[in-house]
């Protein structure tokens, strides 16, 4: 084997290059041949450089034996091996790889279980974040808000009608995205069959955010002014 070569390593030579650096602890040939290449000059010419495929150069003159010419394109070489294969797996594996074992492809099992209880699941954001309370979160801070009687009770009984209406609802949503889920899984979607399932899904979920949102309208309805900016400030809103 020809290693003269070593001082311009192109793409198409790390395997090889790769392999006569490991042959090294087979009988010391790769020691061998490159006491050659120092007998005819290489190394001791401060001209002769060796590079690696990402532009990395040393020169020859500044290594103290072949055994360090071979350990340190070794080591770039395998390290430039390595971030290759890391950067080739990045752009093609898919974010969603590890979602494929999911019971509903779109859902995950935290977001099922919080639509079956009739979770929030950030539905009411629009209202929440632009001062809009909610009416669990007000039952909860009562009184740090100073909420009376008379309004705990008007709250807890709008809490009320919305958490049933949302269990409902959650789980049509759920049993729509399944459905959807299941004839992708089964290969039996058409076009036709596709829109109907998409426009049950879309809008149960539409019914789902009207629920939330006009549960947090019908709240703030029945608060001060006052009320409202210390609940937005207990929830960390204030600006």
């Amino acid at each position: 084997m020809d290693c003269t070569g070593l001082h311009q390593v192109q793409p198409c030579d790390r395997v090889t290059l790769i392999e006569y650096v490991l042959s090294d602890s087979k009988g010391g040939f790769a020691s061998r041949e490159f006491e050659k290449m120092v007998d005819k000059g290489i190394g001791h010419d401060s001209d002769h450089v060796a590079r690696s495929k990402c532009g990395q150069e040393w020169r020859m003159s500044q290594l103290r034996n072949p055994h360090e010419v071979v350990l340190t394109i070794a080591v770039v070489l395998l390290s430039n091996a390595a971030f290759a294969t890391e950067q080739h797996q990045h752009h093609t594996t898919s974010p969603y790889a590890e979602e494929t074992g999911r019971q509903i492809k779109s859902l995950s099992e935290a977001d099922i279980g919080e639509l079956m209880r009739g979770g929030g699941w950030g539905f009411a954001k629009p209202a929440e974040l632009n001062g809009y309370p909610g009416p669990s979160h007000l039952l909860s801070m009562k009184d740090e808000i100073g909420l009376s009687k008379e309004q705990v009770g008007r709250v807890q009984s709008i809490f009320d009608d919305m958490q049933h209406r949302a269990i409902e609802e959650g789980q049509r949503f759920v049993a729509a995205e399944r459905e959807l889920d299941a004839a992708f899984k089964n290969k039996t979607v058409t076009e036709r069959r596709l829109r109907a399932l998409i426009d049950n899904a879309e809008n149960s979920r539409s019914h789902l955010r009207l629920v939330h949102l006009a549960a947090h309208l019908e709240v703030t309805a029945i608060l001060t002014p006052e009320q409202i900016a210390k609940y937005n400030e207990l929830r960390g809103y204030r600006k």
